[in-house]
Formats: structure tokens, C-alpha cells, sequence
């Protein structure tokens, strides 16, 4: 779970403004403003309603590593945890920047279809991402109140 999300947050940093660039013929500098005015604008307003919404999914997204913890022996927990870390880390840093050209440039074979390859990597890692969000608090809450 932590890895796709690492991988979709990595992808949509790096990926939005050649997006822009390639669909709406943004130049760098236009792009630039416009996200530095959304998020002085709307940042605020966004962390706050995200705050609250997010409430609902902490168990979703802390379950891997609380897992983590409970199952690592005492003296190994540092190391579990910066190997987990590592891990979806470089997942997202391996597989989110590097799938969007993949799909662009191998499948579609047109650099301009960016728009739709940025959708496709959203379809195939991050619909599994909210499927996950759905099944893993129930049985994560089941695991613990068998212990």
C-alpha cells in the first residue's frame, strides 16, 4: 500500500508540468505560478478538510508499519522500519517517475499522449491503492482484536 501511493505521488510531482506543457502549452514559468497561487491560495483551506478526511484512513495507511512493530522482535525494530521506509521509497522513486515515459513512448508511441499515459499509471496502481484502503481496516481490526 505504502509503496503505490509513494509511486502516484512521485509520478504526478514530477509528471505535471511537462502535462501542462504537452496539453495545454504552458510554458514552465506559467505552470509555476499557477501552482505557487493554488497552493498559497488554497493550501490552507486544503490541509485543514484533508485533516479531517484523512481521519478515516489512518489505520489504512499506518497499518503497515504499526504491523511492522508488532511483529519485529525488540532489537530489530529500527531496522525493520528503515528497511520498510527504503522500500516504498524506492519503489516510488524507481517505478512512478519512469512508468509514465514507459507507457508515453513504448505503448502509446507519442510523447504529446501524456495526458492519457499519466491516466493510465492512475488507473493501474492507484484504483489498487483504494481497493486496499477498503479491505485492509477490517482485517487489520481483526488481527489485532484476535491477539
Amino acid at each position: 500500500m505504502g509503496g503505490i501511493m509513494t509511486i502516484c505521488a512521485y509520478y504526478t510531482t514530477i509528471w505535471n508540468a511537462p502535462f501542462f506543457s504537452r496539453t495545454f502549452g504552458w510554458a514552465p514559468a506559467e505552470y509555476m505560478k499557477y501552482t505557487g497561487f493554488s497552493i498559497l491560495a488554497i493550501g490552507p483551506v486544503r490541509i485543514i478538510c484533508t485533516g479531517f478526511l484523512i481521519d478515516g484512513f489512518t489505520m489504512t495507511t499506518a497499518a503497515g508499519p504499526a504491523t511492522l512493530m508488532a511483529i519485529a522482535p525488540a532489537n530489530m525494530r529500527a531496522q525493520v522500519m528503515a528497511f520498510y521506509y527504503m522500500f516504498i521509497s524506492m519503489t516510488g522513486l524507481l517505478i512512478g517517475p519512469s512508468s509514465v515515459p514507459f507507457i508515453t513512448d513504448i505503448i502509446l508511441k507519442d510523447e504529446m499522449r501524456i495526458n492519457e499515459s499519466m491516466s493510465y499509471v492512475a488507473l493501474f496502481l492507484c484504483i489498487p491503492a483504494v481497493i486496499l484502503i477498503r479491505k485492509v481496516p477490517g482485517a487489520y481490526k481483526k488481527l489485532v482484536t484476535s491477539q
